[in-house]
């Protein structure tokens, strides 16, 4: 996940954004809206310093990501064949017990 600053001629907001791959194109999307300058300075106080606290953020989301995300592990047999038209649903089954 990144921090993307975003400048306007009235304020400058914060955004928290994660890259995916939709249909195997490469996608950036907008995970949460932190807020402008002026009201994280309100939320947080005026002796913290905004930009620090949201890089600080990000990484604390970025990690608890990562710990979500485990290695999954597929037991199959070879001899025992699936339709064509099955392969789909029948993957999703199997990770679907898995998760």
């Amino acid at each position: 996940m990144t921090l993307v600053k975003s400048e306007s001629k009235n304020a400058t907001s914060f955004y928290v954004t994660k890259g995916f791959r939709k249909n195997g194109a490469p996608i950036t999307g907008i995970v949460e809206k932190l807020g402008t300058v002026a009201d994280l300075q309100k939320k947080l106080g005026d002796g913290v310093d905004v930009i620090k606290w949201a890089e600080d953020y990000v990484k604390e989301l970025t990690e608890k990501d990562k710990e979500g995300r485990r290695e999954v592990i597929v037991k199959y047999s070879p001899v025992k064949q699936i339709d064509k038209d099955n392969q789909r649903q029948a993957l999703m089954r199997v990770l679907s017990e898995w998760i």
